[in-house]
């Protein structure tokens, strides 16, 4: 019999694509969720079955239950076909299948808010992985929502990158192969405008060596230097980057936070939401330019959080914070009038001129290994006049 084996590819943060970008919905923000939380987190989607074949749609779809329900498991052949127990994120601001992670259990919505209702033991315990999610589990049952456990979320040493198609105005992933209108057709990133996860057929062979695990730090130091390098001087700050910096190193100081999320509020969405384990809600606000008011929105967004009733029952109190590069007589005026703390960041950026096996001449003799002196953070190399030619 021939097997067929559909792998998941989430696009995660595909923000150039549709209006996503909230810091939550990003494959770090898991990440660091993963590295508390026995190294698992929920990832929670639309499940639209996109890049199943017509033939496969119905069989497809029971598998899914049946692993819900918990009669089979991800990995395990139904009738003709299995899920792969690995599944890729395309990262959006990579433009790249950039992530590998590892499939653990997926439920339905509605088998698993059952499952939490009724109070049943493994439920419980998968609960405590549902993280900044938890507003996704209240309102009504969504029908094509799934929850992915997913653990082992590994980098890729050599991304797949998306290539532009010739005489056309689309984008390619070459060597990824989906069902479109029944018919076998490679990727392309529009295929992640729909919202859900996209299921490949085909793909290029992927090797344990061909993975590396990354901190979240890292990349948050990446982000920065992605500022001073590419963004700033195209003045068009990437503000997930920035939200990301300081989520870091909030949780850094504070080791009893959590990142959390609630839906958008009419006034807007604040920046950072952290849940401390006595249950209080911290809200962040940062202040980008001179010009900005973050003290008046930030006491607009605690303010309708108070109205909230739910909110109310699940937050015995709400706090905010207001994080910025340059302290004011009237900024700290402000925030203490609301009983708002005023935090001051600073900017540390260590480098190095790397010159090991580098090699000159002058006066017609050459140097190799070019000498380096330490000057606080920074290294320069030796001018001539001081090294012995």
């Amino acid at each position: 019999m021939n097997i067929k084996t559909y792998t998941l590819i989430v696009g995660a943060i595909p923000y150039k694509y549709y209006s996503a970008g909230w810091l939550a919905g990003s494959v770090i923000a898991h990440k660091i969720y993963c590295g508390g939380k026995d190294g698992k987190v929920f990832w929670a989607c639309p499940l639209k079955y996109r890049g199943i074949s017509k033939e496969d749609k119905n069989t497809f779809k029971e598998l899914i239950e049946k692993i819900s329900s918990g009669e089979i498991k991800v990995g395990d052949v139904y009738k003709n076909i299995k899920l792969n127990k690995t599944g890729y994120f395309y990262d959006g601001d990579e433009d790249a299948v950039l992530w590998r992670f590892s499939i653990e259990v997926i439920f339905t919505d509605e088998d698993f808010r059952k499952g939490i209702r009724n109070g049943l033991k493994d439920y419980r315990n998968y609960r405590k992985y549902v993280g900044f999610r938890e507003i996704q589990l209240t309102g009504k049952v969504e029908k094509r929502r799934a929850w992915f456990l997913i653990s082992n979320i590994l980098r890729l040493k050599s991304p797949f990158k998306r290539e532009k198609e010739k005489n056309t105005t689309y984008y390619k992933i070459p060597g990824f192969k989906l069902y479109t209108e029944n018919k076998k057709k490679t990727l392309r990133t529009y295929d992640f405008m729909h919202g859900g996860p996209v299921f490949i057929l085909e793909m290029p062979d992927i090797k344990k060596e061909d993975l590396e695990d990354i901190k979240p730090a890292d990349i948050s130091d990446r982000y920065l230097k992605d500022i001073f390098l590419t963004t700033l001087p195209n003045k068009n700050l990437k503000e997930r980057a920035i939200q990301l910096a300081f989520a870091l190193n909030l949780m850094e100081k504070h080791k009893n936070w959590t990142l959390t999320m609630e839906d958008k509020l009419k006034s807007g969405r604040p920046d950072i939401l952290f849940k401390e384990k006595n249950g209080t809600l911290v809200v962040v606000e940062i202040k980008r330019t001179d010009n900005d008011k973050p003290v008046s929105q930030l006491d607009k967004y605690i303010n309708e959080l108070k109205r909230n009733n739910k909110l109310k029952r699940k937050h015995k109190k709400i706090r905010g914070i207001v994080i910025c590069g340059r302290k004011t007589r009237e900024l700290e005026k402000a925030a203490k009038q609301k009983n708002f703390e005023v935090i001051e960041y600073s900017l540390s950026i260590n480098f190095w001129m790397i010159c090991s096996d580098y090699r000159l001449t002058a006066d017609k003799r050459e140097i190799k290994d070019f000498p380096q002196i330490a000057f606080g953070n920074f290294f320069y190399p030796r001018p001539l006049s001081e090294m012995a030619l």
